[in-house]
């Protein structure tokens, strides 16, 4: 008989039993004995099926039998125990679905094309695989996609990973949005997967979050640490109707901001945020705030000693478009409205678009960062060099680094400590980088 030999990469094409599933085969092979035969590569002893039952045989000193196959190539071997997992009833989805994405991942195409390419020679290929796995065209495609995420991410942070993916633990949707943060922020997926390993945090998306919060708070407070006293800013941790009363009448060019937009009780703050903006407002100075697209009537309703000016709109041009519950809209800008007191103290042109393209730290700070542009224009057109920009609600800092880095004054303020940490660090680095440039 050969020796039997385990091939780890090839093993690692096997899903895993449960614990319920290993109990149930040690059981069934100590009272009946391993009544099925190995299956293994003819000239090479490399095991390709049977390792459950050939571990269980080691551990319990049981005699089994073994059945020789002949392949010529690797390719061959493994695309035959695809075929073999396949055919097996109690597969599981996710696992039946990185199986098949492998056999396309095998199926030969033309030189440099993609699997989602339509020449004719690919289509025909993928339709034999297609109609050998019993699924669709389509199907194969996800399949492809779903078996290079779960690749992508067993070679980042461990084969332990592609367990929970093919046996549904990590959702697909989540395994996709795993594998696509890999390139940009690679620890926090590697956070992110430690806390799922230990079952401390089922939830992908609040893994991530959190873990991304940890890595920026801690990158804020080294930059803080490491950062001279400047007088280019100023944050303070509190509500704003509290910590920003003494700002000084009459003293702020512009306040630009972005309240929270889900809490349905975050509509009750314009009317202060009004209030607070026509006491320090310079005249003629503006406010500029976004608004939730369902929340504009009311707003708009609000009663403010403000002069209502223009409406604004910050356009993004690619990336993915959200989805407007209960309204089915898919809106692709964000609106923002302008105030003045007064009128306008300056006849310097405004354009009510901010095209916005994608950028690559657009959620870096805090998860409802703002687009720096729209900050940046209204900064550079509505004040001057050396005046002051007041945020209310200083979130991920982006206010605050446009008005630094543009050589104004700041004033910003969060209820949320780890916001206001991230967000003084963010504009902290500026600060330095704008003295250090002096």
């Amino acid at each position: 008989m050969p020796e039997v030999k385990i091939d780890p990469e090839l093993q690692k094409l096997l899903p895993s039993l449960s614990a319920d599933e290993l109990t149930n085969l040690e059981t069934s092979v100590l009272s009946e004995g391993i009544r099925d035969p190995l299956i293994v590569w003819q000239g090479s002893g490399i095991l390709l099926d049977g390792h459950n039952r050939f571990a269980l045989a080691e551990k319990h000193g049981l005699p089994y039998r073994v059945q020789e196959m002949a392949f010529d190539t690797r390719d061959e071997a493994r695309r035959w125990m695809i075929l073999n997992q396949l055919s097996r009833r109690n597969l599981r989805p996710d696992a039946a679905s990185y199986l098949r994405g492998w056999l396309v991942r095998m199926t030969p195409r033309e030189k440099g094309a993609r699997t989602d390419q339509t020449s004719s020679q690919n289509v025909t290929r993928l339709q034999a695989v297609a109609e050998e796995a019993g699924v669709s065209r389509m199907t194969l495609h996800r399949d492809a996609a779903f078996a290079d995420a779960v690749d992508a991410l067993a070679d980042a942070v461990g084969d332990e990973v592609r367990e929970l993916a093919t046996s549904g633990r990590i959702p697909r949707k989540d395994t996709k949005l795993l594998a696509q943060t890999l390139a940009t922020d690679p620890e926090t997926v590697k956070a992110s997967v430690e806390k799922l390993l230990s079952g401390e945090q089922p939830d992908v998306k609040q893994t991530m979050r959190a873990a991304r919060r940890t890595r920026r708070k801690e990158q804020a407070e080294a930059i803080i640490a490491d950062a001279a006293p400047s007088d280019l800013y100023d944050t303070r941790h509190g509500d704003f109707r509290t910590v920003l009363a003494d700002i000084p009448d009459n003293s702020v060019a512009l306040v630009f901001t972005d309240p929270p937009w889900d809490d349905e009780t975050a509509r009750t703050l314009y009317e202060d945020l009004f209030a607070l903006a026509a006491r320090i407002l310079v005249p003629g100075g503006s406010l500029v705030t976004y608004v939730g697209h369902n929340a504009l009537p009311q707003v708009l309703a609000t009663p403010n000693p403000l002069r209502y000016w223009w409406p604004l709109a910050a356009v993004f041009e690619g990336g993915p478009t959200p989805r407007l519950p209960g309204k089915f809209v898919l809106p692709e800008w964000r609106p923002l409205l302008w105030f003045v007191k007064g009128g306008r103290r300056s006849t310097e042109y405004l354009a009510d678009c901010f095209r916005c393209s994608p950028e690559p730290d657009a959620k870096e700070h805090h998860d409802w960062q703002q687009p720096e542009t729209p900050a940046s224009l209204c900064i550079e057109r509505l004040t001057d060099a050396g005046e002051t920009i007041v945020d209310p609600f200083l979130g991920g800092g982006t206010t605050g680094a446009a008005a630094v880095k543009l050589g104004r004054l700041f004033i910003g303020c969060d209820i949320d400590t780890d916001a206001l940490t991230i967000a003084t660090g963010r504009i902290a680095g500026h600060a330095e980088a704008a003295r250090t440039t002096q």
